[in-house]
Order: C-alpha cells, then sequence, then structure tokens
C-alpha cells in the first residue's frame, strides 16, 4: 500500500464493526468512539447531529444487550487495560497531520470513558433527540443494572418531561411511588396518567392496590371514617366487582365494623363473607390474616379454629 491506512472515520467505522463480528464490544465501542472524533473532525457530521445519536444509540444498546453478571468486572478490567496501554495511540504513529489532528484535543485531557456507560450514552442520545424507543431502552437499563433506584426514577422524570403525553414513564413512577408506600404521590401520578390514557388497564390495576393499601392503612391507624371513604371508591371501580374481590371488600369492612363497635353489624358482615366465599374456613383465613395486615389482635369471636370442629375433609379440600 506504500505505507500505514489511513486511521481516519471510514477505517475506524470498518474495524468498529470487525470487532462487534467477533464479540468484542467494549472494543468495538472505544472504536466507534474512536469515529465519531473522526467523523466530526471531517465534517461528516456535528457532534450533536441525529447522526451522532444514531451512533451513541447503537453503542449503548450493543453494552447493554451483552450484558451479563460479569459485566462490570469485565468493563473494569477492559478500561484499566485501555488506559494502560493509552488506547489507540499506538495506531496513529507515521499518520498525516489532518488525521493526527482529530485526537489532538483528547489527548490533552484525562477523558472518561463514556463509551463504555449504557447509561451515559442513552443520556447523551436522549439530550439530542429525545425519543420513547431510546428512554424506553435506557430505563430497562438502569432497572436491570446495579443502579440506586433513584437513578431510574431519576430517568423515568427525564422522559415524562421531555415527551409529557407519554404514559409509560408516568405508571413507572407511580409503581416506584407504591413500593415505598408513597401512596399519596402514586395517586397523584395515577391521576396525570389517566389524563393521558384513561383506558391504560395498568392505570386501573395499580389503583386497585393502592385503594387497599390506602385502607388498610387507615384501618391500622384505627380512622374507620377515612376507610369508609377508601370502600366508596373501591366500589366505584369495575375491577373490584370480580373475583374473589368483592369478598374481600366485605372483610375490609368488617374490621371497621369490629374497630367502630356495633357486634350486629361485624356478625352480618361475617355471615355475608362467609356466603361470598361458600366455606366458613375461607372467610376466617381471609380475617385473621387481614387482622393480622391492620396489626389487630387475632383473638377475635367468630375468627377462631376452634369453631370448626365440624367440619368435613371436603370442606377443608374446598376451601
Amino acid at each position: 500500500m506504500g505505507g500505514p491506512s489511513l486511521k481516519n472515520a471510514r477505517f475506524w467505522n470498518l474495524f468498529a464493526r470487525a470487532a462487534e463480528i467477533n464479540g468484542e464490544h467494549f472494543q468495538a465501542c472505544a472504536m466507534w468512539d474512536e469515529f465519531m472524533k473522526h467523523a466530526v473532525h471531517e465534517k461528516m457530521f456535528s457532534p450533536d447531529s441525529l447522526e451522532s445519536s444514531v451512533v451513541y444509540f447503537h453503542a449503548a444498546n450493543l453494552l447493554s444487550r451483552t450484558a451479563d453478571p460479569d459485566f462490570e468486572w469485565a468493563r473494569s478490567r477492559f478500561e484499566l487495560s485501555f488506559r494502560q496501554s493509552k488506547g489507540f495511540a499506538s495506531f496513529y504513529k507515521g499518520q498525516p497531520g489532518f488525521i493526527t489532528g482529530a485526537i489532538g484535543k483528547s489527548r490533552k485531557t484525562e477523558r472518561h470513558p463514556d463509551f463504555l456507560y449504557p447509561e451515559r450514552l442513552y443520556k447523551r442520545v436522549c439530550e439530542i433527540d429525545p425519543s420513547s424507543e431510546t428512554f424506553s431502552h435506557w430505563l430497562e437499563w438502569m432497572q436491570k443494572g446495579n443502579f440506586k433506584k433513584k437513578s431510574a426514577d431519576e430517568v423515568a422524570i427525564f422522559w415524562h418531561k421531555a415527551i409529557p403525553y407519554d404514559i409509560p414513564p408516568v405508571l413507572y413512577l407511580a409503581q416506584s411511588a407504591e413500593k415505598r408506600n408513597a401512596f399519596k404521590k402514586c395517586l397523584t401520578y395515577l391521576d396525570e396518567a389517566e389524563q393521558i390514557n384513561a383506558l391504560h388497564p395498568g392505570i386501573r390495576k395499580i389503583r386497585l392496590r393502592m385503594l387497599a393499601a390506602t385502607a388498610i392503612r387507615h384501618l391500622k391507624q384505627k380512622k374507620p371514617h377515612l376507610a369508609k371513604n377508601d370502600f366508596k371508591e373501591m366500589e366505584s371501580l369495575p375491577l373490584f366487582k370480580s373475583g374473589d374481590r368483592p369478598a374481600f371488600l366485605t372483610a375490609l369492612k368488617w374490621v371497621c365494623a369490629l374497630i367502630e363497635g356495633p357486634e350486629s353489624e361485624s356478625q352480618r358482615l361475617n355471615k355475608e363473607l362467609i356466603k361470598r366465599m361458600g366455606s366458613q374456613l375461607s372467610a376466617t383465613i381471609i380475617l385473621r390474616e387481614l387482622l393480622k395486615a391492620c396489626g389487630l389482635p387475632e383473638n377475635v369471636s367468630g375468627v377462631s379454629f376452634s369453631s370448626l370442629k365440624r367440619l368435613q375433609v371436603e370442606d377443608l379440600l374446598f376451601a
């Protein structure tokens, strides 16, 4: 060839693709980073262009798709080796000035190897060209990677601000608040989600769990008047009318009656629960577990297993 090949953007493009084919993903991403330096230097595109975002997105997906339990350990080893060998410095020996000019600035400053960190690459893409697909990949990576819960929440908040009418980040934030028992915040996000798409099935499922958790919290705090408001809202939801959920609501009302005091009402609800479940044993188990969840004593009249002496084996199987 009359000398070494030119280490221009085209060279690094081909070299990066070859590394990908060989399964050398860290090496490929390092080469894509090198390609970016030369592509910008050669004025193929600007650093904040859509073309740049495509390269960053490709590199991020390459890393995140192939990540395994040893990912961080393998990355740290590659990063150490890459720094010790001074990157691709040996490739630029004997190269003309218009080639070495592309890497002159990066040589002078110690750069963080962002090209090895999907979260940094996804963030860069979203800053250039925010899209639902990119945010979805980014959030998925934050959930499966070794990151703090707050970091994933920040991605969802960024997504929600960038694309306000996307429902996935709002539902994610609602579920995150639910897991932290931040019920009020969760319901606020659910209200936002309903304004975007009131028919989304995920909203109703979360709201159902939230209402049940809120009612149990109010019963635990011995605030039956607040729990009754929760019951009314539950009764208005179609999901609370299917399966065994009406029986669960009856059991909650029974606990409420137990706190308030009228024994006749608690007895009536106990009978209603037995009728709904079709089994006294089933009703007893539900009530005992609900008393436990509400932090109330379990030795209440009507929920003792000693009252089930006449049960047959068939009753046990049915329950």
